[in-house]
């Protein structure tokens, strides 16, 4: 398995805070109804009249805790693997906030450039594409 390291109390309880921000974030997600979340409206939006980055993301990971796969991805493309990795998080952290103990994956900086910068560059196409016309995803 990948080493483990130590983390001190300030650490775990950090971690824990992390872990039950994510958690609230997915149990909010489940629990209030879609296009009921009172949140503001987008400042990027409102001052372009365009779609910022993550526009449409909250109803994507609505859709994706209700199983609406479809909807989720005409919602956001990049929904899906945000919600992957609020799981994955919300997993790590909880771990080590209860463990103690650090989770370190083996991966190099150039291992972890090679898993960030095309995530990073498809999301930046995808949003040219819907800044553009190319894409549109549902208001």
């Amino acid at each position: 398995g990948a080493p483990a390291s130590a983390i001190t109390p300030g650490g775990r309880i950090a971690r824990a805070f992390l872990a039950g921000g994510l958690l609230l974030a997915l149990g909010t997600l489940v629990v209030v109804p879609p296009g009921k979340l009172p949140l503001p409206p987008c400042v990027f939006h409102e001052w372009t009249g365009h779609d910022c980055l993550t526009c449409g993301m909250t109803r994507s990971l609505q859709a994706l805790v209700r199983g609406e796969w479809a909807a989720a991805l005409r919602d956001h493309l990049m929904g899906p693997l945000v919600f992957l990795g609020m799981l994955l998080g919300l997993g790590l952290f909880s771990f080590e906030a209860i463990g103690g103990r650090a989770l370190r994956l083996p991966l190099g900086r150039r291992t972890v450039r090679w898993i960030l910068f095309p995530i990073a560059a498809v999301w930046g196409l995808y949003w040219i594409a819907r800044l553009t016309g190319t894409v549109t995803t549902v208001p």
